[in-house]
């Protein structure tokens, strides 16, 4: 059950004064994961060229990716159960891995495996993959670096959404199978922010498309310019490192679940300006603009909200600044709801309160929601020492 905007004001959402021991059930529905059938073949083991230790280390590195931080997602959760069918051919000796395969078929989530074992895996398996798909490896090494392709599509941005290359029919269930209220589409994918180089690198993309106008604009006032509020959001961060495998300097991605400062400064233009509405995080002290499918729908559903409520937008710009990283493709639309506050409160000069932390989605009528990784999240809510004023959706 969810709760909406009153008429009055944003700021009527219901509060929970706390220091974060209680939270509320989610109120979405998740993907149910599919076991996959372990008694059909889709390769033969015995003609993939490859030593019987490595396709141990190859089991062993599918089975840390299916424990990845990973939404509730029908293509999140079919591709862990693509990781786990080959984990457990290559392997058949590999319990770890039928054992996982029980947990998520029971509705349980594993443990997630550790953001270095999870970067090393992948590494892994980009290397192991390279070999496999060569013309000298032959037909049956092909075939399975097409499976191996196909499950670890999620795992980059750009191939997300790229239908199937092998042949799972009778072993991973389809798709349209995974039932759930709400499958991720193209729109709720991470961030083009990131660059994915052939070396698995990952560095901040610089924007290159326009401003979007916001439009229409309205004869609304605004009577705060500068707002903050606290959210629960993924974080993501880049370093730099050694690689000791091959000496070379490489980048590897850290994900941080932790608790955000969304700043938000209004300012006036002209009404020959084309509005703007901006969107820049920090990493490591520098301030970088992100540009994706995820924020500009979050731009949309606010202009929509605001529409709806108040005829349009005043001719105004808008400049966000999330702190602690950049925004991370699990949020999904989890700004829709902090940003409507702050502009709320600024149409009816209704000051926030300090410390105020807002765990909520909302939708273009002013529908309440937690937010699709709110269990990724919630953790950090709970390591914040200083506490405050937590803002979520009813139970």
């Amino acid at each position: 059950m969810t709760t909406s905007f009153p008429k009055s004001t944003a700021l009527a959402l219901v509060i929970f004064t706390c220091f974060f021991s209680v939270v509320t059930m989610p109120s979405t529905t998740a993907a149910r994961y599919i076991k996959p059938d372990q008694t059909k073949e889709l390769f033969k083991l015995e003609k993939i060229p490859l030593q019987v230790d490595s396709m141990k280390e190859l089991s062993k590195h599918l089975l840390i990716l299916s424990r990845r931080h990973q939404d509730s997602s029908g293509p999140q959760l079919r591709a862990t159960a693509q990781m786990l069918t080959l984990a457990m051919l290559l392997d058949p000796a590999n319990q770890n891995a039928r054992e996982i395969n029980r947990t998520f078929s029971v509705g349980k989530r594993p443990e997630a495996a550790p953001e270095a074992a999870v970067l090393k895996a992948k590494d892994r398996l980009r290397f192991y993959n390279r070999w496999l798909a060569s013309a000298n490896a032959g037909q049956h090494a092909n075939l399975l670096a097409n499976l191996l392709s196909d499950a670890t599509k999620t795992l980059q941005d750009h191939t997300l959404n790229n239908a199937d290359i092998a042949n799972w029919t009778g072993v991973v269930a389809p798709l349209k199978n995974y039932a759930q209220s709400d499958i991720a589409t193209k729109d709720d994918q991470v961030a083009n922010h990131v660059a994915k180089n052939d070396q698995g690198n990952h560095t901040p993309e610089s924007p290159k498309t326009p401003n979007v106008p916001i439009r229409p604009p309205v004869n609304l006032k605004l009577h705060i310019a500068k707002m903050s509020l606290l959210a629960p959001l993924e974080l993501i961060n880049y370093e730099k490192y050694k690689d000791p495998n091959d000496e070379l300097i490489k980048t590897r991605t850290i994900t941080t679940y932790a608790v955000s400062t969304i700043n938000w400064v209004l300012t006036p233009s002209q009404p020959d300006e084309n509005n703007y509405f901006k969107i820049t995080s920090v990493h490591k002290g520098k301030s970088h603009e992100q540009k994706s499918p995820i924020l500009e729908k979050t731009r949309g559903t606010l202009l929509s909200l605001l529409t709806n409520r108040h005829g349009g937008l005043p001719q105004l710009n808008g400049d966000v600044l999330i702190s602690g990283g950049f925004y991370g493709k699990t949020n999904g639309l989890a700004l829709t709801a902090p940003l409507a506050l702050m502009f709320e409160s600024s149409i009816k000069n209704t000051p926030l309160r300090k410390n105020i932390h807002i765990c909520a989605t909302c939708d273009a009528t002013g529908k309440l929601s937690l937010p699709k990784n709110f269990w990724l999240i919630v953790g950090s809510l709970r390591k914040n020492t200083t506490g405050g004023r937590l803002i979520v959706p009813t139970a």
